[in-house]
């Protein structure tokens, strides 16, 4: 939760691509239009202002890049599954269609966030992407091997 203090900085401008992304998640036929709009509402605000590093003055520029994030997966998510072979026979192959489209679908998505970065010229630190403290490290490093040994037994 936000601090009451970032709240009232926060543009009730910015709550309109929320919406629509809230509205493209409940019906699925509106995801492409959706994320359309969230792209063209993203250009519009990065042209309303830039400061003399060309870096965009419109906060809520973030929240649109964001959101047309979100709007991407799930557009990718509704294109359907290809289909498996029955009786989960595929599940093993690192090359079944199935692998093979989450695959491009995180290609396409990673893409699109370092598009999204060079565009609005900010930092993955602006995007909430920051490294991992060294407690999470430690704990991940330590968890990995008593979860995979659980699972495998």
């Amino acid at each position: 939760m936000l601090p009451r203090q970032h709240l009232k900085q926060f543009p009730a401008s910015a709550a309109l691509p929320l919406l629509i992304l809230v509205g493209a998640a409940a019906v699925e036929q509106l995801r492409l239009s959706a994320m359309l709009v969230l792209l063209l509402g993203l250009l519009v605000s990065l042209r309303v202002g830039r400061d003399a590093t060309g870096r965009p003055t419109v906060s809520h520029v973030l929240v649109y890049a964001a959101c047309l994030l979100v709007a991407i997966t799930l557009v990718w998510d509704s294109l359907g599954l290809p289909a498996s072979l029955p009786a989960g026979a595929s599940c093993a192959d690192l090359l079944s269609p199935f692998a093979i489209f989450r695959a491009a679908g995180a290609v396409v998505i990673t893409t699109c966030l370092l598009l999204i970065l060079r565009l609005t010229r900010g930092t993955p630190w602006e995007l909430g992407l920051r490294w991992p403290s060294r407690t999470w490290v430690v704990a991940s490093l330590v968890g990995l091997p008593a979860i995979g040994t659980a699972a495998a037994l």
